[in-house]
C-alpha cells in the first residue's frame, strides 16, 4: 500500500458544478488555455497525439468514457478513430459547450468518483487534466472507480520529473497543482487495482503534463 501524503479533502473550485456555466466563458477558458499562445497550441496538439495513439491502439468500435470530458476535446478523435464516446463533466456549462459541438452525443453531468454505470459498462476512458487538482486519496478513489467501470484508462498527471517543476523548486517558487512522481501514481494505480501501469512519456522532461495507460 502507498503511504497517503496529502488525504485531505479539497474542492474542484471553479471545475465544479458551480464553475463555468455560460457557454462564453467555456469559450473563452479553452481559447486562453489551447489556442491563444504557441505553448498552447503545441500542449493541445501533444495531448491529441496522445489520446491518438492510445485510441488506436485499441480494438474496433469500442465505448470510450471520457470524465472529465470538459468541453469534447478529444470527442472528434474518439469518433473519428470508429468509437463511441459517452461524455461525463460534474460542470454543467463544460457540457453545455460539448453539446452545442456535437449532434446525439451522450452527456451527463457526473462526479468522477461516483459514476453512475455499471461494472464494465465501458471498454475504455480517458482521464484527462484531473489528477494534478488530487490529492492522493481523491486520486485514489477515481483510480478505483475508473477501474470497476472500464477495462483501460488514459490518465495523466503533473510529472516531478520535468523541467518546469524542478526549477520551480531550485528556486524557492510556488507550485501551483498538485505534481506527483511516476513511480507514487503507479503505486496509487496498483492499490487502485490495475495491474499493467505503464508511462507513456517518461522522458518529456520539457512537459509537466505526463500520461500512464493502466489495464
Amino acid at each position: 500500500m502507498v503511504d497517503l501524503k496529502n488525504p485531505a479533502d479539497r474542492t474542484f473550485g471553479e471545475y465544479g458544478e458551480d464553475g463555468y456555466h455560460r457557454l462564453v466563458d467555456e469559450r473563452v477558458y479553452e481559447s486562453n488555455r489551447f489556442e491563444s499562445s504557441r505553448g498552447g497550441r503545441r500542449k493541445a496538439r501533444h495531448e491529441m497525439y496522445m489520446v491518438q495513439a492510445f485510441l488506436a491502439g485499441l480494438p474496433a468500435a469500442q465505448r470510450i468514457l471520457d470524465v472529465p470530458c470538459g468541453m469534447g476535446r478529444f470527442t472528434g478523435a474518439i469518433r473519428e478513430a470508429g468509437h463511441r464516446p459517452v461524455n461525463v463533466d460534474l460542470n454543467a456549462g463544460m457540457l453545455l459547450r460539448a453539446q452545442a459541438r456535437y449532434d446525439a452525443l451522450p452527456l451527463l453531468q457526473g462526479n468522477v468518483m461516483q459514476l453512475p454505470f455499471a461494472d464494465g459498462a465501458f471498454d475504455a476512458a480517458l482521464c484527462f487534466r484531473l489528477l494534478h487538482h488530487l490529492p492522493d486519496n481523491l486520486i485514489l478513489a477515481t483510480l478505483t472507480e475508473l477501474r470497476r467501470v472500464a477495462g483501460t484508462v488514459l490518465t495523466t498527471f503533473y510529472s516531478t520529473r520535468s523541467i518546469k517543476y524542478q526549477r520551480k523548486k531550485l528556486l524557492g517558487k510556488t507550485v501551483s497543482g498538485q505534481y506527483y512522481s511516476p513511480d507514487h501514481l503507479i503505486s496509487l494505480s496498483r492499490d487502485a487495482g490495475w495491474s499493467e501501469c505503464r508511462h507513456v512519456n517518461p522522458y518529456e522532461i520539457h512537459r509537466n503534463l505526463h500520461g500512464l495507460v493502466l489495464a
